[in-house]
């Protein structure tokens, strides 16, 4: 019964007054009462209709408690829709944006910006007058629309400390899928949602009122006006014809203008952004790129988000810069840029390795999800090459001089039933298209950085064959550091989601879903802290773990070349927590090699001078270990030796 009170009455004015009585007759008999000073009558023709005014209760103005209020001006509200003047419709849009300040006013003031800005997406700016723009004649509240998208715009300024430039802030309007926050902006959309309302109603108002007409060839209409807007940002190849209504939806409409909007600012005649920002936009519109903005921020199943760390994603994500300035990273020397660019394939620190690590083991997780015995880093899959003098039998320098049969490790994560029954390897990896060598050809595809190092993982040491023969699948699982996953990538995680669902009996997609917003999270969150450690001017303190990942690349480089290289003496331990960190005796070592070797906390490459700081007496030259300690979630020798020092390929 409560529709039935929602529902206006239509007709002539004896139809409207004998539904009034019946509806003052029954409503008692349910328990219910019409209240009259909650009515309006509105003639359809204003003050210049004519009807019986006795055949209905009295009549007054707006106001008046007990009477039914006459509405001559033909300025009203239906169903929540302004209907009348465009100065009484902009005056209705402003009213439900004064509204919304009051959610925006709160969301300004939290604390945590991966909450606020879930919460803005979804519930306190587009969506709000989405509804006013579909009712309400186009460019009849333009300035209340306009007045929205700016108190959208604080509000973001405000939880995040940002303050984007208005080509980053288009960036922001876009939606996530296009590498934007979701953030539309209804004034940009208002003509998109005017047609396709208008569209999408036409038969129902002939229904009502056979004369009712398509008014897209009358040049004065709203419609006619909306249809302009959109021809005058569509190509003129989807051009809409004014003289038929639209078979487009809303969202196929908003998607076309968005579509124009990226290429827009991927065009380099346009000017509006340099090569480095046009590969980043392709790489940010990636499958799976906006992954961690959709993740729901929630510490109980690992997807949120440190506020600095959060703050410092969005910068990126919208082309800010992160620093003020160029600088020399505080861990190899190397040129640290103002985007931060250098420190997600910056090979010293450690930083790579744990994000390697922390993706392997989730990746580990999900593939148990789905009942899968899955194991990390297993051993003994390939036959170890010949070893031959100090190489191996191929003249190449193997990953274990020692001539093990783990040495050839090509699955980070072994799946021990796969496709057809066999096996497979999942070998994965961080790479980056914003390396100087890749910027060029990420401007124009952004699915060639993980495209090439997919390429480069099968064919290194003959991987792939070698997999093959031995009965295995190989698997390479790339992740581009802004986020976007590779094609095998997402082939893999779409069959564990379907094998996880029939375990679960949920919705394939949701687990999908799931699995890919939880590495996102993870792969963004150290991007962050990769970021943080490299901060001009500071010093990050090893942590303990940290310190495990350093001694392990330095193994790694160790055993990867011939023992005669001299290599730098191990690093200082840990400082505990709580003490006082004394300062080390520090004594610049020359390094002379003759291949780039890691040392720990610098990558050299001859001739060069490392200055790490000392435990103890520097040796002259240090001979290779005889054994590498236990791994600590060290990388798979699948793996290719990097050519650049900060090229990303953990």
């Amino acid at each position: 019964m409560h529709d039935i009170w929602m529902k206006p009455l239509a007709g002539d004015d004896v139809a409207v007054a004998r539904a009034l009585a019946a509806l003052q007759r029954l409503a008692p008999q349910i328990g219910l009462e019409l209240n009259l000073g909650k009515c309006e009558l509105i003639p359809a023709a204003g003050g210049a209709s004519i009807f019986d005014r006795d055949l209905f209760p009295p009549l007054g103005a707006v106001g008046q408690p007990h009477n039914i209020t006459l509405v001559t001006n033909g300025d009203f509200e239906l169903l929540g829709a302004p209907i009348g003047s465009a100065a009484w419709c902009d005056v209705h849009t402003q009213e439900r944006s004064a509204k919304a300040q009051l959610l925006l006013d709160e969301l300004a003031l939290l604390d945590d910006p991966q909450i606020a800005l879930r919460l803005l997406r979804n519930c306190a700016s587009y969506g709000r007058l989405v509804f006013s723009a579909r009712v309400a004649e186009f460019g009849s509240h333009s300035e209340a629309l306009a007045d929205f998208d700016a108190r959208v715009r604080a509000c973001f300024d405000a939880f995040t400390g940002l303050r984007p430039s208005d080509t980053q802030w288009r960036r922001a309007a876009l939606a996530v899928r296009n590498g934007g926050l979701g953030l539309r902006c209804i004034g940009h959309h208002a003509a998109a949602a005017f047609v396709a309302s208008r569209s999408a109603t036409v038969a129902r108002c002939t229904q009502l009122d056979p004369a009712h007409t398509w008014d897209g060839d009358r040049p004065t209409s709203a419609t006619a006006a909306a249809v302009r807007n959109l021809n005058a940002v569509f190509p003129a190849s989807t051009h809409i014809n004014p003289l038929v209504p639209v078979n487009l939806s809303q969202q196929k409409l908003s998607m076309a203008l968005e579509d124009v909007d990226v290429s827009r600012m991927l065009d380099p005649a346009a000017g509006l952004l340099d090569t480095r920002g046009r590969a980043h936009l392709r790489l940010v519109h990636e499958p799976g790129a906006g992954a961690w903005l959709l993740a729901m921020p929630s510490y109980a199943i690992g997807n949120a988000i440190a506020a600095p760390q959060f703050v410092t994603l969005l910068r990126r994500r919208l082309g800010m810069t992160v620093f003020d300035h160029e600088s020399n990273c505080t861990l190899c020397a190397g040129v640290m840029d103002a985007f931060g660019d250098h420190a997600l394939v910056c090979s010293c620190g450690g930083d790579r390795t744990v994000r390697h690590n922390l993706l392997r083991d989730l990746m580990l997780r999900w593939a148990k999800a789905a009942g899968h015995a899955a194991v990390t880093e297993k051993q003994g899959l390939l036959p170890p090459r010949p070893f031959l003098g100090a190489a191996w039998e191929n003249g190449t320098a193997g990953a274990d001089a020692h001539g093990r049969s783990e040495a050839r490790r090509p699955a980070d994560v072994f799946l021990p039933s796969w496709s057809g029954g066999r096996p497979a390897a999942v070998d994965l990896a961080v790479t980056s298209g914003l390396q100087a060598g890749l910027q060029a050809v990420s401007a124009s595809n952004g699915a060639a950085a993980t495209e090439r190092y997919a390429d480069r993982k099968r064919s290194y040491l003959n991987t792939a064959a070698q997999c093959a023969d031995a009965g295995l699948t190989f698997v390479p699982c790339i992740f581009e550091a802004e986020g976007g996953i590779g094609r095998e990538a997402r082939a893999l995680l779409s069959t564990l989601a379907r094998d996880a669902a029939r375990l679960t009996s949920e919705e394939a997609s949701l687990r999908g879903q799931l699995a890919l917003q939880s590495l996102s999270v993870c792969l963004q969150r150290a991007n962050a802290l990769a970021i943080a450690h490299r901060a001009p001017g500071s010093a990050p303190p090893v942590s303990a773990p940290l310190a495990a990942a350093r001694d392990q690349l330095r193994f790694a480089a160790a055993a990867r070349f011939p023992a005669a290289i001299p290599l730098a003496v191990p690093i200082p331990p840990a400082t505990p927590a709580g003490a006082a960190a004394a300062a080390p005796p520090f004594t610049p070592v020359p390094v002379v090699v003759t291949s780039p070797v890691a040392c720990g906390s610098f990558s050299c490459s001859p001739p060069a001078l490392c200055a790490t700081p000392l435990s103890g007496a520097a040796p002259a030259a240090a001979a290779a270990p005889a054994a590498p300690p236990p791994p600590v979630g060290g990388t798979s020798s699948a793996t290719p030796p990097d050519d650049d020092p900060h090229m990303c390929s953990v």
